[in-house]
């Protein structure tokens, strides 16, 4: 019995080993296309005026870093970078608010049925009071856009 575990584990072994090479073959395959796309979303978050110019730039920016991860690294930082570089519209800023939103709502529900749905009787009422605080966080948040935008057009 301890041979044919042992020529198990051997066996399982080697299918492992061959098959981490054919995976670390194929990732680094694909990396530069990933690269050069991740390149391309920084170029489309960019303002429209200078996009050709960031576009070479951070090509050769990229290009410069010696490995395939240490470029896919340097694109993933050009897209969060052609993020800041646009401006802060109001549309953008209750963008991000609306997703903080998401989050908040997303943990209030789940820390809610954690902490008070200890039975099935108390599942209900803990999901209500998760979505509850979901839709006043959603209220407050659009009731201060509407308010925004009511100043913005009644100034001009």
């Amino acid at each position: 019995m301890e041979y044919l575990t042992a020529i198990m584990l051997a066996f399982a072994g080697l299918v492992a080993a061959t098959f981490t090479g054919l995976l670390r073959e194929e990732v680094s395959a694909w990396l530069p296309k990933l690269t050069s796309q991740l390149i391309k979303l920084a170029v489309w978050r960019a303002p429209s005026a200078s996009r050709e110019q960031y576009a070479q730039e951070w090509a050769a920016d990229v290009s410069e870093y010696p490995g395939k991860l240490s470029q896919l690294l340097r694109a993933t930082g050009c897209v969060f970078a052609a993020g800041g570089l646009r401006p802060w519209t109001t549309a953008r800023v209750f963008f991000y608010l609306d997703a903080v939103g998401v989050l908040f709502g997303s943990t209030v529900c789940i820390l809610s049925l954690v902490l008070f749905a200890r039975d099935a009787n108390n599942f209900l009422p803990a999901l209500a009071w998760g979505l509850n605080a979901v839709s006043i966080y959603v209220t407050v948040v659009h009731s201060f856009a509407g308010a925004v935008r009511y100043l913005r057009t009644s100034r001009g």
